[in-house]
């Protein structure tokens, strides 16, 4: 059992230099020695974080993955994907005997789901697969912020497929929620590591772990965002020429749903409590716009299929307002200094 509330004097040596000693029994279990370093790094609540320095304290690295031939394609893909949320750069698949569905299937689909995730080498009987793609190439702001600009891109370019009947614009760009997913993977691999490993906060921009908290919602609020974008154009493939008069307010509702998304990211950059404030008011007028498109939609008198298309589209675009106001809220909280 490891020692709690332990208590050490702070010694003074030379005049000039503060000194404190370190639980033998830490010391011990990480087998640190007379001579080896350790980071001292101070944390914003005024605490000192002390850790082992060196290559031989490197956190694990690397994976295997079982594989018999019962095991489905897609359940191997989320054993993957978890293991590289966990934090893992090299995972191993290793095949009992040669899988029913080609490797070429699964490197495509991981590929298309991880960002910077490679196939490095291949047989087989094994698959080894590398995260090449880290925050000094990404970090995760920009990552968040692109992972919004394609929710934004995915509505505009939906409700133009709506106003121009293109079924095939609107059943390609359902097929970008991938791209969102993508991003959204990433960075929740960078918080979790965030939350192992304290040093890491600094490097993903952050100033205290409570902010990878916050952020893992504001991620899954723009994954789930994107979920509506891609079922917008999904109902939009199926809907066909739609009355002036309710293209209108759907075009009220997706410019003031996507730029509710764009400001309530904004404010994790530039934070205003007034433009907050303001960004919670535009979420109750995109409710009252809600109400006149759907009563515009139901005097229509339209084919019930085309009704329930049109109706869901904008619930979506309500639903991506309220999703950027659980943002904004979460911008509010992490501006207030913890007590």
């Amino acid at each position: 059992m490891r020692e709690k509330g332990l208590f050490r004097k702070i010694q003074l040596i030379g005049g000039s230099t503060y000194t404190v000693s370190l639980p033998k029994e830490w010391v011990r279990s990480i087998k640190l020695k007379p001579g080896d370093y350790v980071s001292v790094i101070s944390q914003p609540d005024d605490t000192i974080l002390i850790s082992p320095r060196g290559s031989r304290f490197k956190r694990k690295n690397e994976a295997t993955i079982e594989v018999d031939t019962a095991l489905q394609r897609d359940s191997l893909i989320r054993e993957i994907i978890g293991f590289y949320l966990a934090g893992y750069n090299v995972i191993r698949v290793s095949f009992e005997k040669p899988p029913k569905t080609s490797v070429k299937a699964i490197k495509d689909e991981l590929r298309k789901r991880l960002i910077g995730v490679e196939a490095v080498s291949e047989s087989s009987k094994e698959l080894m697969i590398q995260a090449l793609v880290g925050v000094e190439q990404l970090p995760v702001k920009t990552a968040l912020k692109k992972m919004v600009d394609i929710v934004a891109s995915m509505v505009d370019e939906s409700i133009i497929a709506l106003r121009k009947c293109d079924e095939s614009l609107a059943r390609e760009i359902a097929e970008r929620d991938d791209e969102a997913d993508r991003f959204y993977f990433y960075v929740v691999r960078q918080l979790k590591r965030a939350v192992v490993e304290r040093s890491f906060l600094d490097e993903i921009g952050l100033k205290h772990p409570r902010e990878c908290l916050g952020y893992r919602i504001i991620m899954k609020s723009i994954e789930r965002a994107a979920d509506h974008a891609s079922r917008i154009a999904s109902r939009v493939a199926e809907v066909g020429e739609t009355p002036e008069e309710l293209l209108e307010w759907i075009d009220k509702m997706s410019g003031l749903s996507v730029k509710m998304l764009q400001d309530s990211i904004d404010l994790l950059y530039h934070f205003d409590i007034k433009k907050a404030h303001s960004l919670m008011e535009n979420n109750r007028y995109l409710r009252e716009i809600k109400k006149d498109a759907t009563r515009t939609l139901y005097a229509l008198k339209l084919e019930i299929q085309k009704l329930l298309n049109l109706a869901f589209i904008i619930d979506s675009l309500e639903r991506i307002g309220e999703y950027s106001a659980d943002i904004v809220e979460i911008a509010i909280n992490l501006s207030i200094e913890p007590a």
